[in-house]
């Protein structure tokens, strides 16, 4: 009896029929499951920033409707968010703030999994929020050396109303202009930094070109005196023939059109001199204009142009005073 009891137990030591078939099986089942790490979650990540993508250009698309028409801005994402591959019924919301300055969009994909069945996980959802939000342009920079008078109180700028940048020498229906920055004063604005001065070379860059530097809402700017007919005309005329091929108009533009320029807005600051000439201006506010017309006829020379509102490159801070000149600046919030 004893010798059987001693057989049976080498037997189960040493006999390994079988054990390599567990081992294997417990390894598929691990092997899967680390699979299904990289198979099905990878799918899941992948199927939340498709969604999340679509989320944030169905906002960006929508918010550029407000704060005027909230209605439109909900189609406009609507269409936006299935123009980039998701189904409608993924988008389960699309809200607009009280202010009508933020859209918010939410939405909603099932995942179906493959490999993690085997460990029992058949799907999952995913919920992603998208929020965007205008405000009035507090800072901006690309901007052109001219501008626009604020209007008195009790008056607004209107889109779509022909506004004077810059006036000629010699123009008496311009007497409002001429109490407003003193005579000889055309409108024509030198923006600071680095060393700049008051000469037409400077401020033709600017104006070819762009500001390259950043003004904020406060910010205090000297005048140009002067008419500057030729330098203007010249650059003008420069600006207007690289928008030859643009199909451009007020009610339909392309932002990078070379007649939609960005103008601050200003009023004039301290006491004239002398001379009863303005010598600085402060800008309260930004405006999009689309360049209309330049006469030049020696020292009758004018600039006009469209108040055109819409967005523009630069910084929002809710907490600076600000005219509405419908200026906006768009950013992702959430």
């Amino acid at each position: 009896m004893g010798s059987l009891a001693i057989n049976v137990g080498k037997k189960l030591m040493f006999d390994n029929k079988g054990t390599v078939t567990i081992i294997v099986a417990a390894a598929m089942v691990a092997l899967i499951g680390f699979c299904s790490l990289v198979v099905d979650i990878g799918n899941l990540f992948l199927t939340r920033q498709r969604l999340n993508n679509a989320l944030d250009a169905a906002v960006l698309a929508g918010v550029q409707e407000l704060p005027g028409s909230p209605d439109e801005a909900r189609d406009k994402a609507a269409r936006c968010f299935t123009d980039n591959g998701m189904d409608m019924a993924s988008l389960t919301g699309v809200d607009i703030s009280g202010d009508r300055r933020t859209i918010t969009a939410t939405g909603q994909a099932d995942v179906e999994f493959f490999l993690a069945r085997v460990l029992g996980i058949t799907s999952s959802t995913v919920n992603c929020t998208s929020a965007a939000r205008i405000d009035l342009l507090t800072s901006a920079t690309d901007l052109v050396p001219v501008g626009i008078k604020e209007p008195p109180p009790g008056q607004t700028l209107e889109p779509g109303r022909e506004y004077d940048l810059k006036i000629s020498a010699r123009d008496a229906s311009h007497d409002d202009w001429y109490n407003y920055l003193g005579p000889g004063n055309c409108g024509l604005l030198d923006f600071p930094g680095g060393p700049r001065g008051k000469g037409s070379s400077e401020w033709r860059e600017d104006f070819m070109e762009g500001y390259d530097g950043w003004l904020t809402m406060g910010d205090v700017i000297d005048t140009i005196p002067g008419n500057r007919s030729g330098p203007v005309k010249q650059v003008l005329d420069d600006r207007l023939n690289k928008a030859q091929d643009c199909n451009c108009y007020p009610d339909n533009y392309d932002r990078s059109c070379p007649r939609v320029v960005l103008v601050p807005v200003y009023v004039p600051v301290g006491e004239p001199g002398d001379d009863n000439k303005v010598r600085k201006v402060e800008i309260t506010g930004f405006a999009l204009v689309h360049l209309s017309n330049y006469v030049d006829n020696g020292q009758e020379s004018y600039i006009k142009a469209v108040l055109i509102g819409g967005f523009a490159e630069g910084e929002s801070d809710p907490g600076t005073p600000s005219g509405d000149f419908g200026c906006y600046n768009i950013k992702l919030v959430k």
